[in-house]
């Protein structure tokens, strides 16, 4: 098996993002950690709260001038 190049993961995500099969999460380590107790309090599996999951491309525009951390998330459908 061939090692993905750089090149090739920077394709895929693209893919990704236009597709919108992807976002750009910018929540903080302590936000996360947050929920995580929160969720333990209420005995429930911990999860992401999807908060920036709808931000407009002018919210991720400000926040990736600003160089704000971020991470990808996956857009995973839920249900109940």
């Amino acid at each position: 098996m061939l090692p993905i190049s750089q090149v090739s993961i920077t394709f895929f995500l693209f893919s990704l993002f236009q597709s919108g099969h992807c976002y750009r999460c910018f929540c903080s380590q302590k936000r996360l950690e947050l929920l995580r107790k929160e969720a333990a309090r209420r005995n429930e599996v911990p999860r992401y709260d999807n908060k920036c999951r709808n931000l407009t491309q002018e919210e991720v525009h400000e926040k990736m001038t600003q160089n704000i951390p971020h991470v990808i998330r996956f857009k995973v459908l839920y249900t109940s």
